[in-house]
């Protein structure tokens, strides 16, 4: 089934038999077997590419979604054996222990292992805003400690624990130092420093530019805090978090808050409403909701 999709994806017995590290002649007498098990055709070659035929349309659609099914059962079995070894998975979004005041992921294991009083497992993993809401989706995970609350929101229950302002970093004598506050407007002429598309704080931004009809000019679009400290000391207006601001200090920069209401950073507690739920993993939620 896989092998099918895959084909479909790519429209090419190469490309596709080179992503799933098989000889494209394995692959494709895979293709006809299927074809003769379903007495069907499911692609025909035009002189560009393979193309799907009508049946073969239809069979992708229920391939897709057989294995989108399949994969939430292997995700949720797996989440069944985590319990019964008395694991409980948390997916956290890179900083988000930090945003909560604790040091690392371990500081905040270790005092959810105290408050809770179980001798329980609790492992993290720590992923871009996106990806790791796309681990809380597919159920890779147990609970999900984000930036933004996940969608579709039907789908999720959720606990806002603290919202943080985004700010902006600057180097000492720039323009933009000395501020109270700045709007995303003030930006326009400047070079930003930012994370990339798999980090929210530049979708939020993106998302205030394009309401104030402002074109903003990246200087970077990376998660490398290296490379944005030093974007930011050539002149760059770095895009931040206020609960980081006493460590931009002690780098020497100055951090300005932005006005608009939406800058702002905040952090949910999630879980899908459809997974199931442990005394352990119970447990845990109380204690970081509370």
């Amino acid at each position: 089934m896989r092998y099918f999709l895959e084909v479909a994806k790519t429209k090419s017995f190469t490309n596709a038999a080179r992503r799933l590290y098989l000889s494209p002649q394995a692959l494709g007498k895979a293709i006809r077997e299927m074809e003769a098990e379903m007495g069907q055709p499911l692609f025909v070659r035009d002189r560009r590419a393979l193309q799907l035929t009508a049946f073969g349309r239809s069979a992708l659609r229920e391939a897709e979604q057989c294995v989108s099914q399949f994969d939430r059962s292997l995700a949720r079995i797996s989440s069944l054996a985590r319990e019964a070894a008395g694991c409980v998975n948390i997916v956290c979004a890179y900083g988000i222990p930090n945003a909560l005041g604790y040091e690392s992921p371990a500081v905040l294991r270790r005092r959810l292992r105290e408050r809770t009083g179980l001798e329980v497992d609790i492992a993290f993993d720590e992923l871009p805003d996106l990806l790791a809401e796309r681990e809380l989706y597919e159920e890779s995970c147990d609970l999900g400690l984000l930036m933004g609350a996940p969608e579709p929101s039907a789908l999720y229950e959720t606990a806002l624990l603290r919202v943080h302002r985004l700010v902006a970093v600057v180097a000492p004598g720039h323009p933009l130092a000395g501020r109270e506050s700045l709007t995303v407007r003030e930006l326009a002429g400047y070079a930003v420093a930012s994370k990339n598309r798999y980090y929210r704080t530049y979708h939020v931004l993106e998302s205030c530019a394009r309401r104030q009809q402002v074109t903003l000019t990246y200087a970077l679009c990376s998660p490398d805090d290296t490379l944005w400290r030093q974007k930011v000391r050539a002149g760059a207006v770095g895009i931040g978090v206020s609960f980081l601001s006493e460590s931009a200090l002690q780098g020497g920069f100055v951090v300005t808050p932005f006005e608009e209401e939406d800058m702002v950073y905040p952090i949910y507690l999630a879980r899908r409403k459809d997974h199931d739920m442990s005394d352990a993993l119970r447990a845990v939620w109380r204690t970081i909701a509370e």
